[in-house]
């Protein structure tokens, strides 16, 4: 081999190396910084955003009550079963006295002071009754006609509200003590509940707030009603009441529920996935993209709903904003967005 091959081979061999040498520092950041550093987006638009707070409780009648009688006695007739539909006033059970039915007697007292009255009325306008003697009447007409209803009342037991009834309690001709429960009657076109919320919470609760419950497939709607200003001192919770129009009675009397209640919301409003928020210096921001770079922009936040936190100030409409990649941007870096 001449000279001249082997300083030709020998050049060959060190271009061969430093080609190969060169292509060895070229890292992933130099990549990028050509390319672009691959990120995901997406387009800031309004809608509306809500913190739902979640509790519980147990559905009851907007209107329920215990129906009892008055003296003791026999039961004589009962006349309504569980799920039986009720108007207010409706005779729902009939007692039956050993000594014989007040309302005989009422009926009788009422009769006298009745004629009483109306024959003292027409001597007083013949002059011949007093002012004292026509008050006197009247008063015990009065008392008369209160005694009658009083010994209606003892007899014929009567719907409170119109309902439906949930349970009775005595068969007929059971002997019974006075005030002994005859039949649970519960309104429930509207139902409420009752949740215990603790001293942490109690400040989201709100009158009016809107809350739904679900039922299958159906979402029904109410309205916190109260909310409590202290506390129960054995549980150290407050109550908060809820009431749901129940119309088409998809909640049922004495079924547990869960209740979300939307305490913050807020209509055409930015938000944005939490974990996309960049902290620096304390200070919560994000990465937008103008003309291909990434610019970090400090925001002020709002509202939590879940995974999404409203953005204030900081973003507005059609702005692009990182939601992937972030971790490796900067500002001013250059970025390939990827679908």
């Amino acid at each position: 081999m001449n000279i001249c091959a082997l300083i030709a081979l020998s050049l060959a061999v060190l271009g061969c190396g430093k080609g190969a040498e060169q292509e060895r520092t070229m890292t992933i950041q130099d990549i990028q910084a050509i390319e672009g550093i691959p990120v995901r987006v997406k387009t800031a638009t309004l809608g509306t955003i809500r913190h739902i707070e979640r509790t519980s409780g147990t559905a009851e009648g907007a209107r329920q009550s215990m129906v009892s009688n008055g003296p003791g006695g026999t039961l004589q007739r009962i006349m309504v079963r569980p799920g039986d539909r009720v108007r207010e006033g409706e005779v729902i059970a009939q007692m039956h006295f050993d000594d014989g039915s007040p309302r005989t007697v009422a009926q009788a007292s009422f009769d006298h002071a009745e004629r009483t009255y109306e024959r003292v009325q027409r001597l007083f306008e013949e002059g011949a009754a007093t002012q004292e003697q026509i008050e006197g009447a009247r008063v015990q007409y009065e008392n008369a006609r209160r005694g009658l209803r009083g010994a209606n009342v003892a007899e014929f037991i009567t719907a409170p509200f119109a309902g439906v009834v949930l349970e009775t309690f005595s068969a007929a001709g059971t002997r019974i003590s006075g005030g002994t429960n005859i039949a649970n009657i519960a309104d429930f076109s509207t139902v409420r509940f009752d949740a215990r919320i603790n001293q942490m919470n109690i400040g989201n609760y709100a009158v009016g707030q809107r809350a739904f419950t679900l039922v299958d497939s159906d979402t029904v709607w109410g309205r916190a009603v109260s909310v409590a200003i202290g506390a129960d001192a054995g549980t150290h919770s407050f109550r908060v009441r809820f009431e749901f129009p129940n119309p088409a009675q998809l909640l049922r009397v004495g079924t547990f529920k869960e209740i979300f209640v939307i305490t913050q919301e807020r209509q055409n409003a930015i938000s944005i996935p939490i974990e996309i928020v960049v902290y620096r210096g304390g200070q919560p921001g994000v990465y937008i993209v103008e003309n291909g770079k990434a610019v970090y922009r400090p925001i002020k936040m709002g509202i939590l709903s879940g995974g999404d936190i409203e953005v204030v100030s900081g973003i507005n409409e059609g702005d692009v904003v990182v939601i992937a990649g972030k971790t490796l941007l900067s500002d001013g870096s250059i970025v390939n967005i990827r679908e």
